[in-house]
């Protein structure tokens, strides 16, 4: 017979216990050794992978000033000899063709790439306004009259696209807001401009509040122009003869 002390249940419960206390500390240094180990890898900075677009992977040119992310994933990248659209995998590139209507009208495209509700792209080339129609893969082109009823054929350089309507373009030095509604009416420059390039800020409320203009060949600063309704209500200059302003981003608080 088993001692009162020691009956087999006792002892087999008292084995568990010994497994379960050593159990335990093994379960507690190993969540120990992972939380350490987290920490330790938190620390260190996320690896960064880069995958590079050329000519050897199908870009039309290498010379590249706009690039611009679309809702459907397309990555459209301009050049100075055609359109670039990138899918993940590959490259397709748009070219004029003098024998479809639908394509491009001149190869350097010289703006950025704005997309409206209907999932269409607008952006220009030297030549023309044009608008990327997605459910065709083709293009509508686009021109206007200045206010002497004369149409505008060149020198177009789209840098905004406004509440889904209204095309903001600089021809030469001059800066005009233009309905995409109404092409056929003449149109009068909002401002003038010396300079090359333009970007926009916007208010809280997503409004169009300034337009600056910069990137000159010298040391100019940039200029900036407060808009309401289509209409400059003040202007200024910042920076002059203190800075070559090559890109611009607004960040509103």
């Amino acid at each position: 017979m088993w001692p009162n002390i020691f009956k087999p249940q006792q002892g087999i419960q008292l084995m568990l216990d010994l497994l379960n206390n050593k159990l335990k500390r093994f379960i507690l240094f190993c969540s120990f050794f992972a939380f350490c180990a987290t920490e330790v890898f938190q620390q260190q900075p996320p690896a960064l992978w880069f995958h590079h677009l050329g000519t050897e992977q199908g870009l039309s040119n290498p010379v590249n000033f706009y690039v611009f992310h679309d809702s459907e994933g397309f990555v459209w990248i301009s050049s100075t000899a055609g359109l670039n659209r990138y899918d993940g995998d590959k490259v397709k590139q748009y070219h004029p063709n003098p024998e479809d209507s639908t394509s491009l009208i001149g190869d350097n495209i010289q703006s950025n790439f704005f997309e409206d509700r209907k999932k269409n792209i607008w952006f220009s080339t030297g030549q023309a306004i044009h608008c990327y129609q997605r459910d065709h893969d083709n293009f509508e082109h686009y021109y206007f009259r200045d206010s002497l009823g004369n149409y505008i054929r060149d020198d177009f350089h789209v840098f905004y696209l406004e509440k889904d309507r209204y095309i903001w373009v600089k021809v030469n030095t001059d800066v005009y807001r233009i309905d995409t509604h109404n092409w056929d009416k003449k149109y009068r420059p909002v401002f003038k401009t010396n300079f090359i390039r333009s970007s926009v800020g916007l208010d809280k409320a997503g409004n169009l509040q300034y337009i600056f203009s910069y990137y000159s060949w010298k040391d100019d600063g940039l200029e900036y122009y407060a808009i309401d309704n289509g209409e400059v209500i003040e202007k200024g200059k910042k920076f002059g003869g203190e800075a070559l302003v090559y890109d611009l981003f607004y960040e509103n608080e």
